[in-house]
């Protein structure tokens, strides 16, 4: 640039400026150093093998007036940026404060720096190794006005700059664009498809001169930058060239660190080879430092027909399979494939080899239900001849049986008349139209259903059952009667995995004492089995209503169940596999605690959450403990789903198994419940709104699966609490408690609603 000089003197406000921009420094600083303690990103290390990104919307080199701006605007550029030069890429990564600070520019005085809207933004994904990564920048402006001493210079509408990076045959591709809306220079608007351009205001000659750079480019081996815009103020008084203010505007960039790009070694494969008529092998020798994660053959057909894949397992330097006997005979083209371990594994192919693999043959003899066979596989245009299978039970004689082929298989149903449960040695001979014959052999164990030993947990009776061979459980009947008494069926349930077969003895007609339980399973097979055992039925619910009727009287007693047996007992009375004792808010969420019958033992439950009108949500989950208690602290449901109206409910699944749902939130509660020093304490609270003259609670326990009795009575505070302390039962049982009352529909209304709370679950020593 070239201009006659001319001295001018400066005017007398462009003098008097520099002392206001001092104390205008100095209050901007205290004003956006709250925010930069908290909101300016988190700086991160350079990644040794990945990417770097820095997306900014702002960055300003201010010039002469550098010492008095940089307090000022170093700070505000922190937070208009993500990723600094160098650190790691973020997914998502997003300028905290955006458009908001930029405002505080506009009080620089005689410079003016306006931006309506901000946007910087990192992407990667991280779920994936670095040359899958894909990292990429966008920076955005909108609204952008640069004034001097009032008048303003530059406005543009909006800008955009993006950068990114790809891996292409282990090396980074780097690209980058940039978009550049309406531009106005002096109020006149200017092209910027070109390149720089230099414009001066025309009613001001001398005045300050503005220098555009549009969609400025840096690319190097390792990066690329793009600056969508640059804009210079230059003096225009001055021989040289005097910077007022330089000003880069949506600026977006991504870098590489070590070698992101670079492909994994891969393994060495050499050429397969057969070892057998159907076996399979091939030397692997994988990189250092590497191990084989896995390997499979692919046998293509030469006689036409897809490939077919194998899996393998590599071992000792080299990768075997057995090739299945379904492969019909023939010559393949073979190929095995292996791959590394690792996040980013390496693979590789052998050059294939035509192999002659398989022969006419049988599969593995096989047993389903009563039905014995094997699959047949022949070779390619012949047919079966012949399928016999021969029996021979253990120190019996054989017996040849004509096969049936149906579906591929040849096998034979055994009659259950001829063939009970026991032992027998099978083998089964074919022959093919091209006089081909194969022969396969093994041992099978044709089983019954069968019941063992029952174990009593309070009014439950379970059974371990076993299935016959093959088969499931599919019926399961029980009767029980006093020792001496007559029998009386009872409900019974069938564990899914045919495990257990569990007997309810309800306490209203079987009261504690010995019974005779007999019980009757039936499997798929059509076998059935009936077995017979004396088991001991202890009572529910601790004094139960079985004398005690004052409500407690000593702790010393003992034979008393435990909580573990109590909890055992609600299964019968809910006629349910799974139960849930207890759902209550806790500082870290919402517990939930329940009860399963042993066949649930050691396996996962579902906790599960419902709100009124929408479906249920998996919310956390439980195992089953060997007590058959199982317990679960799941995330607190939002504030707006707390309200009584909207009936939020938690259940409990497991495979078939199903609780009842237990409501959440309830106008009565048991907040707090133990036992001390020799009496139970409950407290717990009533909420709004509360009766005109206070109400009363009952603490009842629970006597039967539908009775209870009253053991306290109380008054609430008028804030709706209570506390009840009384005597446990006498024989030191737990049992379960429950508080009701009437409340109100309104406030200060009469108690007409009965409202009660969850059961809640207390040793009673």
């Amino acid at each position: 640039m070239t201009r006659t000089a001319r001295t001018r003197r400066a005017p007398r406000s462009a003098r008097r400026s520099g002392p206001r921009l001092a104390r205008l420094a100095a209050l901007l600083v205290a004003a956006v150093a709250g925010a930069t303690a908290t909101a300016a990103p988190a700086g991160a290390a350079p990644p040794t093998d990945g990417w770097s990104c820095r997306a900014q919307s702002l960055d300003v080199n201010s010039g002469p007036l550098e010492v008095v701006l940089d307090p000022i605007l170093d700070p505000i550029e922190g937070l208009l940026r993500t990723g600094e030069d160098g650190t790691q890429c973020v997914t998502n990564g997003a300028t905290p404060l955006g458009g908001a600070l930029a405002q505080v520019t506009t009080q620089l005085a005689p410079l003016g720096i306006d931006l309506g809207a901000l946007s910087a933004t990192t992407t990667i994904d991280a779920t994936k190794v670095p040359r899958l990564q894909a990292p990429a920048s966008t920076s955005r402006v909108a609204g952008l006005r640069i004034s001097v001493a009032g008048a303003e210079l530059v406005s543009v509408s909006a800008l955009e700059a993006r950068a990114s990076a790809t891996c292409a045959a282990g090396a980074a591709q780097y690209a980058s664009s940039y978009d550049i809306g309406d531009v106005a220079v002096f109020g006149q608007s200017v092209d910027l498809t070109g390149p720089v351009q230099t414009i001066t205001d025309p009613l001001m000659p001398l005045g300050p001169i503005v220098r555009l750079t549009p969609g400025h480019e840096v690319k190097t081996a390792d990066g690329v930058a793009r600056t969508a815009l640059r804009v210079e103020v230059l003096e225009g008084i001055t021989p040289v060239e005097v910077k007022l203010l330089d000003v880069s505007l949506a600026i977006a960039s991504v870098n590489d660190h070590g070698t992101p790009c670079a492909i994994p070694a891969p393994p060495t494969v050499g050429v397969p080879s057969t070892t057998s008529a159907r076996s399979l092998t091939a030397a692997v020798t994988p990189p250092a430092g590497r191990t084989i994660a896995r390997c499979s053959f692919a046998l293509t057909p030469l006689s036409g027909g897809g490939a077919r894949t194998i899996a393998g397992t590599w071992a000792n330097g080299a990768c075997t399979a057995s090739v299945p006997r379904d492969v019909a005979p023939g010559t393949y083209r073979t190929t095995v494939n292996a791959v590394t371990d690792g996040a980013d594994p390496g693979e590789a192919t052998s050059a294939p080899a035509d192999l002659r693999i398989g022969y006419p043959g049988l599969g593995e003899v096989t047993l389903s239900g009563r039905n014995v066979g094997a699959t047949l596989v022949l070779a390619q245009g012949t047919t079966l001849t012949s399928c016999t299978i021969t029996v021979k039970p253990a120190g019996g004689s054989p017996v040849a049986l004509p096969g049936k082929v149906a579906d591929g298989r040849c096998s034979v149903d055994l009659p259950r008349a001829q063939y009970p449960p026991g032992t027998y040695d099978v083998t089964i001979d074919a022959v093919a139209s091209d006089g081909s014959t194969d022969r396969v052999s093994k041992q099978i164990v044709l089983t019954g259903p069968q019941v063992g030993d029952p174990v009593a947990i309070g009014p439950l009776v379970v059974f371990p059952v076993a299935p016959g061979s093959g088969a499931t459980i599919t019926e399961c009947t029980a009767t029980a009667a006093p020792v001496g008494g007559t029998p009386r069926s009872v409900q019974t349930y069938i564990d899914p995995g045919t495990s257990s077969c569990t007997a309810g003895l309800p306490p209203e007609q079987f009261p504690p004492g010995e019974y005779d339980v007999e019980i009757t399973i039936k499997d798929s097979n059509g076998d059935a089995t009936t077995s017979r055992k004396r088991v001991t039925i202890v009572a529910l619910g601790g004094a139960g209503g079985n004398g005690g009727a004052n409500g407690g009287g000593g702790t010393g007693a003992t034979g008393g169940k435990t909580q573990g047996q109590v909890a055992a007992e609600r299964l019968i009375c809910e006629k349910r596999r799974l139960s849930i004792l207890d759902v209550r808010r806790s500082t870290s969420g919402v517990r939930v605690t329940g009860v399963a019958e042993s066949a649930l033992v050691g396996k996962r439950v579902s906790i599960r959450v419902a709100r009124r009108g929408a479906s249920t949500r998996q919310a956390g989950t439980a195992t089953v403990r060997k007590d058959g208690t199982f317990s679960a602290t799941v995330p607190a449901p939002a504030k707006r789903y707390l309200a009584t109206s909207f009936a939020l409910r938690y259940s409990a699944t497991s495979g078939s198994a199903s609780s009842r749902s237990v409501r959440l939130t309830r106008r009565t509660n048991i907040t707090s419940s133990s036992l001390t020093s020799g009496k139970i304490k409950i407290a717990g609270r009533v909420s709004a709104p509360y009766p005109r003259r206070g109400t009363a609670v009952r603490v009842r326990i629970q006597t039967g699966c539908t009775s209870y009795r009253t053991v306290a009575t109380v008054d609430t505070t008028r804030t709706g609490r209570f506390t009840a302390i009384f005597d446990p039962p006498a024989d030191g049982s737990a049992a379960f408690y429950r508080v009701e009352t009437r409340v109100p529909s309104r406030k200060g209304g009469p108690s007409r609603s009965r409202s009660f709370s969850l059961d809640r679950l207390v040793a009673g020593r």
